[in-house]
């Protein structure tokens, strides 16, 4: 899974997600501006993984 985050303004987010196969988690992701992308190696399926980042993402947001 990726979770990819950009700022629309200085209090708004946009969070963009998407499940990715094993070759795609493996490789290089799309060079960045002012995002951040997390990935997880594709396994199955991914859901406690998809909530656990998105309360991280909110804890670091939220700080």
């Amino acid at each position: 899974m990726s979770l990819q985050l950009y700022q629309v303004d200085y209090k708004s987010y946009l969070l963009d997600f998407k499940s990715l196969s094993s070759e795609e988690a493996d490789g290089p992701g799309p060079g960045g501006d002012a995002s951040s992308t997390v990935s997880l190696q594709h396994t199955g399926h991914h859901t406690m993984e998809f909530f656990e980042m998105c309360a991280a993402l909110i804890t670091q947001l939220a700080s």
